[in-house]
């Protein structure tokens, strides 16, 4: 059994620059993709980005940050057992790829929400609609058609292929300089804004870069050979934020007591067949009848979710193993665009799961009242910064453009001082959109109301 060569390309150790490296460094390249993401600023910043509760204070409520982390967790275990499992069936030789194949999950891991705006998903939709408004009023003036797709589609996953090949600067724009390897794992929609086209799958819903850093994905493409496909870790990434997401927004909006257990039981109980499946909320009941002779109702209910919440994690971890290994060759032949945990035994867990959520979690009126505020804060700072950039006056500080102009980071203007063109009405939109998808929650809030003028105090820049 010989290792396919296709692996040497799709774990592509080289960089858009030559990396310096000091010679008693013994890490591996993707190691040290994984350390540059770390202590990278616009990963820090995900500590007070939302994951569904936006601006909450509670601390066992996830943040971008901590579903990051736990996202990376679980994409360093499946690399790992997928790796074993399809070696120890001699399905492929992978042997001498477990280090790499885990170090790329984790990275990617990390990343995968870094695009990300605040106030969640609804930030991107918040962006989208400012645009789409925008243009209806104003025309596309300059704009390319795809130029004016890149930001009516705006996407969290394109903005972190933008983040980390571009916006996360060094010392050249080449953001973290990360392998090849590693940023072709992060693409998860391989295509640009109007070539969007969900009836081909789920790769294919959603545009995973601008027409910004379109260069760039055709290199890290052509030196992966990928051709427009998806990597084969991608998948295991994907499932691996489907697991994390599915089930702990449901454990996070139970011990908030946002819903109640016995409605999630309930819930639970009218979707679940298979016996795996009954067996979890078996478990879940016992520990519950368990656990109320030592802790009172509450308590009680709430570790037998979080009990439930890993059981559950186990059974579509394992369910997605199995189903890479099952499709090892479709997915290396670039034949299969679903999605793992969607097309395997898990699936009737996994849907059930997001449909509650759905159902009683996003909508509940404490998530839908603060969507509305976040609603409010992005369409107004994107009201004053794009107001300053277009204007003749950005560059007098005298004026109230070129005030606000001056408020914008130093880093992103110098990004396009030193290597676009201010001129370029495409790049300057950029500009505020990555400046406002950069910011945290609490952050986004408080500049809004001292520039709206509800609050006063000094702006920190």
């Amino acid at each position: 059994m010989k290792e396919d060569p296709k692996w040497d390309h799709l774990l592509n150790k080289d960089r858009q620059r030559k990396s310096g490296k000091h010679s008693e460094d013994k890490r591996g390249p993707f190691e040290r993709d994984y350390d540059r993401v770390i202590y990278s600023s616009y990963f820090r910043r995900l500590k007070d980005k939302t994951q569904v509760f936006p601006l909450n204070k509670d601390d066992f409520v996830r943040t971008r940050l901590s579903h990051s982390l736990e996202v990376s967790s679980f994409c360093r275990s499946f690399g790992v057992d997928v790796v074993r499992t399809l070696n120890n069936r001699r399905i492929a030789d992978l042997t001498k790829r477990e280090a790499e194949v885990a170090s790329i999950l984790s990275t990617v891991g990390l990343l995968h929400d870094i695009g990300n705006p605040p106030f969640g998903h609804f930030g991107e939709e918040s962006i989208r609609s400012w645009f789409r408004e925008y243009f209806a009023t104003n025309g596309e003036s300059s704009l390319t058609k795809p130029q004016v797709a890149d930001l009516t589609n705006f996407e969290g996953n394109a903005q972190a292929f933008r983040v980390v090949t571009y916006l996360q600067a060094l010392s050249d724009d080449k953001g973290l300089n990360l392998t090849f390897g590693t940023l072709s794992s992060l693409i998860k929609y391989p295509v640009d804004s109007v070539s969007i086209n969900p009836s081909s799958g789920k790769a294919y819903s959603k545009n995973g870069y601008f027409q910004s850093e379109k260069e760039v994905f055709e290199e890290v493409h052509r030196r992966t050979g990928l051709s427009g496909y998806r990597h084969p870790l991608v998948f295991l990434m994907e499932a691996s934020d489907d697991i994390a997401f599915s089930a702990i927004d449901v454990e996070d909006a139970l011990r908030m007591h946002v819903v109640s257990y016995e409605e999630f039981r309930t819930f639970m109980e009218s979707r679940l067949n298979e016996k795996e499946h009954e067996s979890l909320l078996s478990k879940m009941e016992t520990d519950k009848k368990r656990l109320s002779d030592k802790w009172e109702k509450q308590k009680a209910s709430d570790i037998a979710i979080t009990n439930f919440r890993i059981n559950a994690g186990g059974v579509m971890f394992r369910s997605c193993v199995d189903e890479f290994i099952n499709r090892y060759q479709e997915i290396m032949d670039f034949s299969f665009h679903g999605s793992l945990i969607e097309s395997s035994s898990g699936a009737e867990l996994y849907t059930a799961l997001r449909d509650f959520a759905r159902k009683y979690v996003y909508t509940h009126p404490s998530i839908l009242e603060l969507e509305m505020v976040g609603f409010k804060v992005i369409g107004g700072l994107m009201d004053f910064f794009i107001q300053a950039v277009n204007s003749d006056n950005r560059e007098n500080g005298k004026t109230r453009e070129g005030k606000l102009y001056q408020l914008l980071s130093p880093t992103l203007k110098g990004l396009i001082s030193n290597y676009g063109k201010i001129d370029d009405q495409y790049q300057r939109f950029q500009m505020v959109v990555d400046y406002v998808s950069g910011l945290s929650d609490p952050y986004a809030l408080s500049l809004y109301q001292k520039l709206s003028g509800i609050k006063l105090g000094h702006v920190a820049r």
